[in-house]
This record gives structure tokens, sequence and C-alpha cells, in this order.
């Protein structure tokens, strides 16, 4: 008789603890906290994605055919060289790579003959920022500096002021130049003046120069940013 009594307490024990967990708000919460856990992540996710688009358009914001903003942005120059007012805002900026010529020659006076490296001219592509060529920089048949785009949009220049910035007597000065012709309807035909900035290399050679080789012609290696201004 115990035994039974102790038997039907158990089954009405093992009753009682169904019905309490059929009721239990444990899975009811558990259920509340992954929904919540789940709209949590498609936030995070969402914005995760809203920051790349953000920062993908701020990286590729502006400028000079998709390159960023700041290759466009007006660089600091000592004031010789400062865009004088009216000459305009920044059109292009060119990377430039190549060489600075010089000639040994000859010049005879009374005094006697003297021989001496004469720059020529430049030779050098100019490129964007993700290094494609854009143009080339030369020098025209009147000696004169001039740029030319692959459109055939160019300026050519004559130079108004010179800056050696502290350290740089190794390399060509930077330079502000003016317009003095221009063609072509994209920014060189635009163009009213030219800096010639962070330049590394292409001064005058250090071979001797003399009778033995007058006429030699010699390309010294030079890099160079040219921005180019106008309205």
């Amino acid at each position: 008789m115990r035994r039974r009594i102790a038997l039907l307490g158990v089954a009405s024990l093992g009753l009682l603890l169904a019905q309490a967990c059929s009721g239990d708000d444990s899975n009811q919460n558990t259920g509340g906290s992954d929904a919540s856990l789940d709209t949590t992540q498609d936030v995070v996710k969402q914005d995760s994605s809203t920051n790349d688009a953000a920062q993908d358009s701020s990286t590729n914001d502006a400028g000079d055919g998709g390159c960023p903003s700041s290759w466009t942005l007006e660089p600091v120059v000592d004031p010789s060289l400062a865009i004088p007012d009216g000459g305009g805002g920044v059109l292009l900026h060119a990377a430039a790579s190549g060489t600075q010529d010089y000639t040994c020659t000859a010049t005879t006076t009374d005094a006697g003959t003297t021989y001496a490296w004469v720059f020529v001219g430049p030779e050098a592509d100019l490129h964007d920022c993700a290094q494609n060529v854009i143009g080339h920089h030369f020098a025209n048949d009147a000696g004169s500096p001039e740029w030319q785009t692959t459109d055939q949009a160019f300026i050519v220049g004559k130079k108004v002021a010179g800056f050696t910035p502290d350290g740089g007597a190794s390399s060509v000065p930077w330079l502000l130049l003016q317009s003095v012709a221009n063609g072509g309807t994209s920014e060189l035909g635009k163009t009213n003046y030219v800096q010639r900035l962070d330049t590394d290399g292409g001064i005058a050679p250090t071979a001797t120069c003399d009778g033995q080789n007058t006429g030699t012609t010699m390309k010294e290696p030079y890099t160079a940013d040219y921005w180019f201004y106008g309205n």
C-alpha cells in the first residue's frame, strides 16, 4: 500500500513538473532574446554597410578624374610662388617624371672660350593620381616650356619666379610660370599660371664640359609636381 502511494506521489510530481515546464517563460524570453539579437545584428550589418559606402564615397570624392579631393587641394607655397589675384583656382594637378636636358656649349668672347652645360628643355610624362599618362612636358620650337595633354590642349609658359627650399640645392628649383599661349577646351586650354613644386633631381650635369664634348647632350632624371591654375 505504501509503495502504491509512493508511486502515485512520484507520478503526481512528474505531472506537476511537466505542467510547469510547458508554461515556463524562460523559453519565451530566450526566443525574445534571439529575436532581439537577430534585429541588432541586422542593424549592425546595415550600419557597417552604410559606413563602408560612406568611406568609399569619401575616398573617391572629387577631383581630378576620380582622384581623391586631396589631389587637387591647392598646395601651401612660399609667397614668391603664390598665384596672383585673379589667377584662378586649381584646374589640374599632374606628377611628372622624365629628364631635364643640357647640352655642352662653347661660348667665345674677347677673353677666350668658355664651356658650360646649357639647359635646353625638359622631356617628361605627366601622370594622374593613378599613374596614368595624361600628357607630356617639353620645350617648344621657341625654347619655351610647354605642357600638352592627350586631348591636344596645351599651355606655353614663361618663368615668373623661382624658389629653392631648404635642402633643395640638389634639385631644380620650384617655379611659378605664367601662360603666354594656350589652346584647347580642357584644363590646359584655360590655364593662366603653373607651379612646379616638390622637385627631385634634374640639375646640370657634374661631368666635364670642354672642347672634347662640345655639343653633347646629357639627360638628367627628375620628378616634379605641376599645378595648373585658371578660371
